[in-house]
């Protein structure tokens, strides 16, 4: 599959991509267009033998390349700005990312930290989408993705670690101590971050004061079930 743009103003049809594999989301500010792209098919020798190499990492020829695990599967992520036209590459993520306004976040795994661990750990990562630079903003943690929880705006990412809740600052690029908890998710009616805590349901906001909220004064709370890795 390829991908391309039409200007509906201009009336012109553009290419953005030779190759097309994985998802496609807009940002939800509108300005980028995240998508997966293939890697290199195959290789073909440049000698004047007839024989030819094949790339045994070639989706089309080997779909058994594609079981769960194998990390030729997995897409080459790019970016689109859609304002100026570019294409800025972000590289393989692995299987499993998130689209934030802030970027695209992912995980590797660390090199240190308990490697015994039931839930090997991970360093976190989160892909700018104006040059395609890797920033690490979390290292060694033993969690996942979906155990995080973006703000509407995109700008703190909160997270659980050692029974306490920090949440990242984008734009500070700081880790800002939220308490003790079981963290929920950011509510859609005031946009301040939801925690369990002794039997009820706290809110706040970085760098304010928790407060405790009933039940029926937070209709939006939204329960993460814990998933595992």
């Amino acid at each position: 599959k390829k991908l391309y743009h039409y200007s509906i103003n201009a009336g012109k049809l553009s290419s953005i991509s030779e190759t097309l594999y994985g998802p496609i989301r807009i940002s939800s500010d509108k300005k980028y267009l995240y998508f997966g792209r293939l890697k290199p098919l195959f290789q073909k020798e440049e000698a004047t033998s007839p024989a030819e190499v094949w790339n045994t990492a070639d989706l089309h020829i080997f779909p058994e390349r594609k079981q769960l695990g194998d990390p030729s599967s997995y897409p080459d992520m790019a970016v689109w700005e859609i304002n100026t036209g570019k294409v800025v590459a972000i590289g393989d993520v692995g299987p499993s990312y998130l689209f934030t306004p802030a970027g695209l976040i992912f995980t590797q795994f660390s090199e240190i930290g308990d490697q015994s661990s039931m839930y090997q750990p991970r360093d976190f990562y989160v892909a700018d989408p104006v040059s395609g630079e890797r920033h690490l903003w979390l290292r060694s943690h033993s969690s996942s993705l979906d155990r995080l929880a973006i703000d509407h705006e995109g700008r703190y990412v909160a997270y659980e670690k050692e029974d306490e809740i920090f949440a990242y600052d984008f734009i500070g690029k700081e880790h800002l101590p939220i308490g003790s908890g079981s963290l929920l998710d950011w509510s859609e009616k005031n946009g301040k971050l939801q925690f369990f805590l002794d039997g009820g349901v706290w809110e706040t906001l970085p760098g304010e004061k928790s407060k405790k909220v009933a039940f029926t004064e937070t209709k939006d709370v939204v329960l993460r079930p814990y998933a595992g890795d």
